[in-house]
This record gives C-alpha cells, structure tokens and sequence, in this order.
C-alpha cells in the first residue's frame, strides 16, 4: 500500500513537471509573436472582436506564470486545478470549431509549429487535464515545495530554494526569448536582403 501510494505521488509530481514543461513551450513562441496569435485567437469566433487583442495577450502569459509556478512547486496544488480547466478550456474551443466544420490554425504554439486545429488536440487537452487534475487529487504537500520532495526523489526542497528555482528559470526563459527573437531577426534582415538583390537584378 505504501509503495502503491510513493509510485502514484511520483507520477503526479513527473505529470507536474510535464505539464509545466508542456506550457512554457507553448507561451514562449505566443510571446514572440502576439500579432499572429491575437489573430489566431480571432479566428476561433468565441469571443467579442475588442476582446481578443486582450485575451491574446494574457492567455500566454497565463501559461507562462502556470508553468514557472508549477515547475518550481509553488502553489502548485491550486495551480495545477486552474491549469485542467485552461486545458479543458482550450479543448471545448476547438471542439467547437471543429463541429462548425471550420480549418483553422490552433495557435497552440504561435507561429513555430502552425497546425490546424484536429481532433487529436482536443483528446490531447483532455488527457493532459485529466493528469493534472489527478495530480491535484493527491495530498497537496505531494506538489509543495515542501516536503514533497523527500520520499519522492530524495530531498526536500525548501521555499528558498523553490525561489532560486523560479528565478532562475525566469532568466532562463528571458534569455531563451532574446535568443529567438535575435534569430528571428537575423532570418527576417536576411529576407529582406536577398529581396532587395532580386529587385536589383536586370
């Protein structure tokens, strides 16, 4: 019984770590790219056209505080509950354009990996909202910083610690931006220098 509980706190607390994974690849390229996402998250036809720029905006930084926060465990209980129903939201979305019979692009991860939306979004929001749902369903020391920890990987992780944690996935996540948007950058003076040679050309 005992081992039975200790291997399904450590699944919930791997579901944590992959839900929170999950989500700061999904802010990160939104973030880079507001305008596109803002008209993706137009042209589901859910909401008010003056409040899309609005949604646009908060939807990934919402991924963002949910995924730093449920990576370095704080509030990680209450989070990972508002997290299943951001999932369970995005699913009823798409299930909805997709019963209207529409093809549009889902946004999930702005414009790096553009995809239609599809079934296989919703089963995949579902089952990602069922996990961390069931995750939440544990003891809720199970996702604190402490001391869930202890009999799950061996150490227990202070509050202190779960802060350098945060902070220093923060900066990891600031400087991984600069460092896309720099590409993206790069790649778009690219373009506009080979466009300004081929007008050139006789």
């Amino acid at each position: 019984m005992a081992l039975a509980s200790t291997v399904l706190d450590g699944t919930a607390v791997a579901v944590r770590f992959l839900v929170a994974l999950l989500l700061l690849c999904a802010a990160l390229p939104k973030l880079l790219a507001l305008r596109e996402f803002e008209r993706a998250v137009g042209n589901y036809g859910l909401i008010p056209r003056r409040a899309v720029r609005l949604v646009a905006r908060l939807i990934p930084l919402i991924e963002l505080v949910f995924g730093v926060a449920l990576l370095s465990g704080l509030f990680a209980a209450p989070v990972a509950v508002l997290t299943g129903g951001l999932l369970l939201g995005f699913s009823l979305a798409v299930s909805v354009n997709l019963l209207r019979g529409r093809k549009i692009e889902c946004g999930c991860r702005g414009t790096v990996a553009p995809r239609q939306i599809a079934w296989r979004l919703v089963l995949t929001d579902v089952v990602l909202a069922g996990a961390i749902l069931f995750a939440a369903s544990r003891r809720p020391d199970v996702l604190a910083p402490h001391p869930v920890a202890g009999p799950v990987i061996g150490t227990a992780v202070t509050t202190q610690e779960a802060i350098a944690i945060l902070i220093v996935v923060v900066a990891g996540l600031l400087g991984s931006a600069v460092m896309m948007s720099a590409t993206r950058l790069r790649s778009s003076a690219r373009g506009m220098v080979a466009s300004a040679t081929e007008v050139r050309m006789p």
